[in-house]
Parts: structure tokens; C-alpha cells; sequence
């Protein structure tokens, strides 16, 4: 079953889910777990970290990641903008 995440529930829900295992030590995250965990495909987030869409951090050699509080800031935000579908988390 898929939800919407227009409804300010569904983000609720979503940052219950992005939250629940929250360490003192932040998560760093590549393009495939940010991907999965926000329901995009990993070209989609290349696309948005492209146009500054999406928090982002270049490390070593120009890699790109993502810290878990960092995504998570912003979908608490309303920047995210969620306006497509994502799995159910059950």
C-alpha cells in the first residue's frame, strides 16, 4: 500500500520512521539509503542535490553525502515538498 504525502500525518509519520533509531552519532548516508528511505530513485535525488534541492555535504574527492539529521531537518521543514508517493513503512 502506498501513502500520500500531502497530508501533514503522512510526514508526521515519515519523520517518526526518519527519527525512531536516532543516535547521538549522526548517520552519514550515500544516494541509494536516502533514496530508499524517501521513496525516490537514486537518479532523482542526483538530480536534486544538482540544483541544491536537497541537504547535501562533499567530502574527499568531491563524494557526496548526506547526514541523517540533515534530511530529516528538512522534511520537517516543509522543504522537501512531497507531492509524489512512497511504500508504506510496515
Amino acid at each position: 500500500m502506498a501513502v500520500f504525502l500531502g497530508d501533514p500525518e503522512m510526514i508526521k509519520q515519515l519523520i517518526e520512521k526518519l527519527t525512531a533509531s536516532l543516535d547521538v552519532a549522526d548517520e552519514v548516508w550515500d544516494y541509494k539509503r536516502v533514496a530508499k528511505e524517501l521513496g525516490y530513485k537514486e537518479s532523482t535525488v542526483q538530480t536534486m542535490v544538482s540544483k541544491g534541492r536537497i541537504p547535501y555535504r562533499k567530502v574527499e574527492n568531491s563524494k557526496t553525502m548526506f547526514l541523517k539529521s540533515d534530511i530529516i531537518a528538512w522534511v520537517r521543514s516543509g522543504k522537501a515538498g512531497f507531492t509524489h508517493q512512497i511504500p508504506d513503512a510496515r
